[in-house]
């Protein structure tokens, strides 16, 4: 897909329902057919699913930008819903984080 240059950040922040993690990728791609986009910004929260704290509520947002965005929007968010779908029939085998203690 070319080059991208990508900055990335992870935080962790509080809900109604308790903790949300979130990553956040964002950048400019470089080169390649992305490269006709000037704004790329891809945000992943996660936290316990509202009233099933053994459940997990994924949300995720891509924002694209740039002349040719209209253009790629079709293709990226086929993209998307196959990338979705691959999720979820992973996520069941994925581990859980590890309970911290205090010592």
């Amino acid at each position: 897909m070319g080059r991208q240059l990508i900055s990335v950040a992870d935080r962790e922040t509080f809900d109604g329902n308790g903790r949300v993690r979130v990553f956040r990728d964002w950048g400019v791609p470089l080169t390649g057919p992305l490269a006709a986009l000037d704004v790329w910004d891809h945000q992943m929260a996660v936290s316990a699913a509202p009233g099933d704290p053994n459940r997990t509520l994924w949300r995720e947002r891509l924002t694209i930008g740039g002349a040719a965005a209209p253009a790629l929007w079709p293709g990226l968010w086929a993209m998307w819903q196959w990338r979705a779908a691959r999720i979820r029939a992973l996520a069941p085998t994925w581990a859980h984080d590890p309970e911290l203690t205090e010592d």
